[in-house]
């Protein structure tokens, strides 16, 4: 179990940090006279909604259905949310869960915030990817999200957190989303769905799955076409696990179009945005799809929305008939403020 002692918000402002908080850690002791919880489940079943999280890993399946939930840790490197479920992981009912699911955390309520933390999902991915098709040892459906979002969640804040998985760890499906200082690794669509988010400063690191040609994809939005604005990836930096990775492996994104959807007009921008070799120069690719009838339809990225600008490094776009550039004035149009109005985030920050 974690242990740790009282602290405080830990870098998340509040105007009433302790009356309204509870501390999670194994003693249910607290000289500030504020309940003590051992598991998170139980603290946001109570009704407390500013949880400060001492160090250790809590190995809980959480669903966050309150509104204003602030979740605060010490630091993403010792506070951990982690559950193991993952796509073709089989529920009560004896059916598989599916990628919804398979989330670790799921948000349904708005204004959600967390800092130092990390959201894991602690599947297994390599040890079923090394098996073969027909191996009955190898779980089918190896999506396996750390945190997703859902209908009821807007406005979700994240600072100083870290996104953990290897295929589709971070489902933002619902709702605006600001994600600042924060790293998100995988390998497979591991920023995926329809809301909108802005990614300032942060880390989005590839995981190597030892494939020279094709060893991932990092976005994968459903944007709605009624949407103005899908993913921002604002000063954000492109990274690779292993060195040993290979150069031009990974692409940028590709369209989802969850069971065919047809309204579905994906949207993500890379702006000024620093990139390792590990990116494919063409940088965008096609994706399949299925409709619950059964029909497949491929969908390119010239039917999306997919932009960069001011692209550095050595997987930074250059004139390609692959990579649209935008225009300054277009790409000005990409910023935070005008993506998640009316929310003010630095407003809402500031007074948490």
């Amino acid at each position: 179990m974690p242990n740790g002692i009282l602290r405080g918000m830990n870098g998340c402002a509040s105007q009433n940090p302790l009356r309204n908080a509870a501390y999670i850690g194994d003693s249910r002791e607290d000289a500030h006279g504020l309940p003590v919880f051992t598991r998170l489940a139980e603290a946001l079943a109570g009704g407390y909604s500013h949880l400060s999280i001492g160090p250790g890993v809590y190995h809980e399946k959480l669903t966050v259905s309150h509104d204003d939930v602030v979740l605060c840790g010490e630091d993403p490197g010792n506070t951990i949310i982690t559950f193991d479920d993952a796509h073709g992981t089989l529920g009560v009912d004896g059916k598989p869960l599916g990628t919804g699911g398979s989330a670790t955390v799921t948000i349904s309520g708005a204004r959600f915030t967390a800092h130092g933390i990390t959201f894991a999902n602690g599947f297994d991915y390599l040890a079923h990817a090394r098996h073969h098709t027909d191996d009955p040892a190898r779980l089918s459906g190896l999506q396996a999200v750390a945190l997703r979002t859902v209908e009821g969640s807007d406005c979700a804040h994240f600072t100083n957190c870290h996104f953990t998985g290897y295929q589709d760890t971070l489902f933002i499906n619902s709702g605006r989303h600001y994600f600042k200082d924060c790293t998100v690794t995988g390998n497979i669509d591991f920023i995926f769905g329809a809301g909108t988010a802005v990614f300032e400063d942060c880390a989005i690191i590839s995981r190597d799955r030892q494939d020279a040609v094709e060893n991932g994809f990092i976005v994968a939005p459903s944007t709605k076409g009624y949407q103005p604005f899908g993913m921002l990836f604002l000063h954000c930096r492109l990274e690779r696990e292993l060195l040993c990775m290979a150069a031009h492996s990974v692409w940028l994104g590709r369209p989802w179009h969850p069971a065919g959807d047809p309204e579905a007009v994906p949207s993500a921008c890379f702006l000024s945005c620093t990139m390792d070799d590990h990116i494919r120069k063409e940088g965008w690719t096609s994706m399949h799809s299925r409709t619950k009838e059964g029909l497949c339809a491929t969908w390119y990225p010239w039917q999306s929305r997919f932009y960069e600008s001011d692209t550095q490094g050595p997987g930074g776009a250059q004139a390609s008939a692959t990579r649209t550039i935008l225009s300054p004035e277009d790409a000005s149009r990409w910023n935070r403020d005008t993506m998640l109005a009316p929310w003010n985030v630095l407003m809402d920050q500031s007074t948490q």
